[in-house]
């Protein structure tokens, strides 16, 4: 049996979120924390959105560094 990258990160969420990439896609929701996603800030988000099932503030919180980690380091 094969298993695929996407089931496998179906998977994941679904043990770290209670719901898996497809279900959120599907309900238009966020995978992470379950709020609506519709509006994203641009095409990258949008296509972020397509891949991995976070909202616009999620994927803010998760790629956009740490401005006072930042801070520190300079």
């Amino acid at each position: 049996m094969v298993i695929t990258m996407k089931e496998v990160q179906d998977e994941i969420a679904k043990s770290l979120f209670g719901r898996g990439i497809e279900e959120a896609k599907y309900g238009r929701v966020c995978v992470a924390c379950g709020r609506p996603a519709m509006k994203f800030k641009d095409d990258l988000s949008f296509r972020e959105y397509e891949i991995y099932a976070m909202c616009q503030k999620c994927q803010d919180d998760v790629f956009q560094p740490d401005v006072e980690i930042e801070e520190k380091k300079s």
